[in-house]
């Protein structure tokens, strides 16, 4: 039993000291986004302002992913992409991990009377 708890305790302490070390070795890292659907940049979105023609918005934001038209004659634009990150990373003889996280991400103007109400982004 002594001889056990000898050797786990000498594997445990070569374990961490394998860790601790190697995790300063980093073998690789990366990490990629992939966009897909109508990417509007948080840059490119600040220039529509209330007010706006939808030729300018347009102009800037590219055509829309989805128009709808409310009963009361307003028009709800969205522009939808989904966004897919992916990171890789290896260290030493210890880890190797990847990660991939999707979201899909919309842009919404709202128009009354062809001119920009609001604009929002979820």
């Amino acid at each position: 039993m002594k001889q056990l708890a000898r050797t786990a305790l000498v594997l445990g302490s070569a374990l961490a000291a394998a860790l601790t070390w190697g995790s300063c070795a980093i073998v690789s890292s990366h990490s990629d986004v992939d966009r897909t659907g109508n990417y509007v940049s948080p840059e490119t979105f600040e220039q529509v302002k209330v007010g706006t023609s939808t030729e300018y918005v347009t102009a800037i934001l590219g055509e829309p992913s989805s128009k709808s038209t409310l009963s009361d004659g307003t028009e709800i634009w969205k522009w939808r992409y989904t966004e897919v990150r992916e990171s890789h990373g290896g260290v030493i003889f210890v880890v190797n991990s990847r990660k991939t996280t999707d979201s899909v991400h919309n842009s919404y103007v709202e128009f009354q009377d062809g001119k920009v109400a609001r604009a929002w982004r979820d």
